[in-house]
């Protein structure tokens, strides 16, 4: 089998940004909404805020409280939507049980949507504008296209349907000519659509899930899940439950080293988009 790394990927594009970023002055600033009592949300954050601060990249943390409501965030928002000074919001998920996700998300002025998550933002995709695409659902185009994976005409299953995985996936995709399958919890014969794939694209969230499912033996999968097994990060699709010899030349990106790993260098991507708007 190979392996798919994402940081050759990361170190590729990693290379382009610090030349498009180089002597450039950033004279506005990203909000970062975190919830510091969600320690997996918190975690994410920290990754972000790593990444900024390698492009020297100013942000500010805005913290939550423990409880909060809609009209509480709404303000915040309203408040930095108008702040000439800031550039961009990144509103880091899950946000609280109580909170009406897509009006707090769609209350973002799309100018300052640096993670593409925005109806706004979402609709340009639809229509082929790239110029700011949730950064995991372009981690994996360009993990594809990196590796000269060919997408054209390509059987491409995706399992997943979410606002930054699957559905915008379903437009980058077609616009680079592949044929495009959805899969999800009521999709019958899954088995049939994963073992025809060439390229699969997998955001299960379940440990294991290919275990005792045909894949293609030329084929292709990329896997955006994280999951954790004894305390160990693992992905969808565990590469040791698959016959070496029979899958020589199958294709998979690891968990973890793959997809996560250039997620964040596709945020810079956004944001060096949104500086220059």
């Amino acid at each position: 089998m190979v392996e798919l790394s994402g940081d050759e990927v990361k170190r590729f594009f990693e290379n382009q940004f610090i030349i498009r970023a180089k002597d450039r002055k950033f004279d506005k600033k990203i909000i970062i909404i975190e919830n510091p009592y969600d320690k997996s949300a918190a975690s994410y954050a920290k990754s972000k805020k790593k990444i900024l601060e390698s492009f020297n990249i100013p942000y500010e943390i805005e913290s939550l409280p423990e409880v909060y409501d809609n009209e509480y965030l709404l303000k915040k928002i309203i408040r930095f939507n108008e702040d000439l000074s800031v550039t961009g919001i990144f509103l880091q998920m899950p946000l609280g049980k109580n909170i009406d996700q897509r009006l707090i998300i769609d209350s973002i002025d799309p100018s300052k949507d640096i993670e593409g998550i925005t109806s706004a933002s979402l609709g340009k995709i639809m229509i082929g504008d790239e110029t700011i695409v949730p950064p995991t659902a372009m981690s994996i185009i360009s993990i594809l296209e990196f590796y000269k994976i060919p997408i054209e005409s390509a059987n491409t299953v995706i399992i997943n349907r979410s606002l930054i995985i699957g559905k915008p996936l379903i437009f980058l995709l077609l616009k680079r000519n592949a044929t495009v399958t959805i899969c999800h919890t009521k999709t019958k014969e899954i088995e049939k659509h994963i073992k025809e794939a060439d390229i699969v694209i997998s955001g299960v969230g379940r440990a294991h899930f290919f275990d005792n499912k045909e894949l293609k033996r030329d084929g292709t999968l990329i896997d955006a899940s994280i999951n954790f097994e004894n305390g160990k990060m693992i992905g969808d699709f565990c590469p040791q439950n698959l016959n070496q010899e029979l899958y020589n030349n199958f294709k998979y990106t690891p968990v973890p080293g793959g997809v996560g790993v250039v997620t964040n260098i596709m945020l810079i991507r956004n944001i060096l988009n949104a500086f220059e708007l």
